[in-house]
């Protein structure tokens, strides 16, 4: 038990085992003295005041809770505060001998204790930053939707359509459809140029018909695999390409909708394939004299082949040989008619003077080029 002189001395109890009071938890104030006389000079302190376990006089020293993190103006009766002599003993502050507990999180609740009607809240601003989404750069397809959906504004009702062949193709067939279905256009009569067509446009509704029925057409839309300045084409790595120019051949007008990565400056520039199509009779005859034809253009002569390995056959049960050019075609006019004149060749890819216009999808959005 502690002792205090000046005026008597008194009994101090020490704190309880077990108190939540411990050296990591607490802070001392400097030494205050509590005195209240009993008449006879003996100091004696209320029981209440003292008889907690949160004991806030130990040794002569007054002990306070740390500070409440969220109290930046603590008031004369919070813990924060020292008290200063009294003499008397009055009751001591509730806050002293009963501190509030310590501020309880909640996982999705962060708020600071109120503070006294007299001090207002101070409120926090958050902002939340977050980087601007990059914009993702049109892909291949999407720039074939965008030249599609361009190509369809060519389309009226009561036309005879030539419906090509290809991915660039299908988009045109499909936005056909949706425009048929919504009644936006009506009396549609799509003439295809491939089997794939056919049925993509049979699905969607759209009427169709053959050459011997429509011999004229009013438009044909289709892609191509290669375009030059002139708006001349190589067509056919698709595998339609006699169906495709003998459907073309017979419309007022046909549109081409590709992408800027189809663009040329000669054909046979890209180094892809340039589409002969030949017959299956002595097919290997007609690949070695097309090789040596383009024997100056540095021409690789190769069956198309299935993904079975098998030789490829066309819609009309026919074989493709591809050209392969190291170099342009210096004169695709008469590369054509040169080979045409070979027996057993049905038909080529250089489709020629035959565009009326060529709506193209690139970066920069979508351009027409017409004759």
């Amino acid at each position: 038990m502690g002792s205090v002189s000046g005026g008597g001395s008194m009994d101090v109890p020490d704190v309880e085992a077990g108190s939540e009071s411990r050296a990591s938890d607490v802070e001392c104030l400097p030494r205050r003295t509590y005195l209240k006389s009993n008449g006879g000079g003996r100091p004696f302190f209320n029981k209440g005041q003292i008889g907690t376990t949160n004991n806030h006089l130990i040794n002569h020293r007054i002990i306070r809770t740390r500070t409440d993190p969220f109290v930046s103006n603590p008031t004369p009766h919070s813990p924060t505060t020292s008290v200063n002599h009294v003499f008397p003993i009055l009751p001591l502050p509730s806050t002293l001998l009963h501190p509030p507990p310590p501020p309880q999180h909640h996982p999705h609740h962060h708020h600071p204790h109120p503070l006294p009607p007299s001090q207002p809240p101070k409120h926090l601003t958050f902002k939340a930053f977050s980087s601007p989404s990059p914009i993702q750069p049109l892909t291949q397809d999407d720039l074939k939707k965008l030249a599609a959906d361009k190509a369809v504004e060519y389309v009226q009702s009561g036309m005879v359509l030539g419906l090509g062949t290809g991915s660039t193709a299908a988009f045109v067939v499909s936005k056909i459809g949706e425009l048929l279905a919504s009644g936006e256009l009506k009396d549609i009569i799509g003439v295809p140029t491939s089997k794939r067509t056919q049925e993509q446009a049979a699905l969607l509704g759209i009427p169709l018909s053959v050459l011997d029925d429509h011999p004229k057409l009013d438009l044909a839309i289709d892609g191509a695999d290669e375009v030059d300045p002139d708006l001349n084409l190589v067509k056919g790595r698709g595998g339609a390409l006699l169906r495709e120019k003998m459907v073309e051949a017979a419309s007022d007008k046909f549109v081409v909708v590709v992408d800027d990565s189809k663009l040329v400056s000669g054909l046979g520039g890209s180094g892809l394939a340039m589409p002969v199509e030949v017959v299956q009779f002595c097919w290997k005859y007609n690949l070695i004299r097309l090789q040596e034809l383009f024997k100056q253009e540095g021409c690789d002569a190769k069956l198309r082949l299935s993904d079975d390995g098998k030789p490829y056959v066309t819609d009309n049960m026919n074989y493709i040989v591809d050209l392969y050019f190291k170099t342009a075609i210096k004169d695709a006019w008469a590369a054509g008619k040169e080979i045409s004149a070979f027996e057993g060749v049905v038909e080529h890819g250089l489709f020629l003077d035959m565009t009326t216009a060529v709506i193209i999808a690139g970066k920069d959005g979508v351009s027409v080029k017409s004759k």
